[in-house]
């Protein structure tokens, strides 16, 4: 298995340990920064930050791969934000 596949295994663990439904595809991780881009600059970094320290409550589909690496799985996101999770949690 190389790093790739690990970081993939990892994030599929993180991210089912906050109750997210499991998804078939491998999770396509994104950084923080393109998080912001993906949600059209709707949230600010300071949010995204937030979100992943509440991941355990709110479900926010990320993982902490390292002291200052963080990311999210853009799968996961689309369903988090559709399912109103942005909305009850901003």
């Amino acid at each position: 298995m190389d790093i790739t596949d690990q970081i993939r295994q990892i994030a599929r663990e993180e991210i089912s340990s906050c109750g997210l439904v499991p998804s078939a595809a491998d999770p396509e991780l994104i950084s923080v920064q393109q998080t912001v881009e993906h949600l059209n600059n709707v949230v600010t970094e300071a949010v995204i930050y937030s979100l992943h320290h509440a991941r355990s409550t709110n479900g926010f589909p990320s993982v902490q791969l390292g002291p200052r690496t963080i990311v999210v799985d853009k799968r996961r996101l689309n369903v988090w934000v559709a399912n109103g999770g942005l909305e009850a949690r901003v």
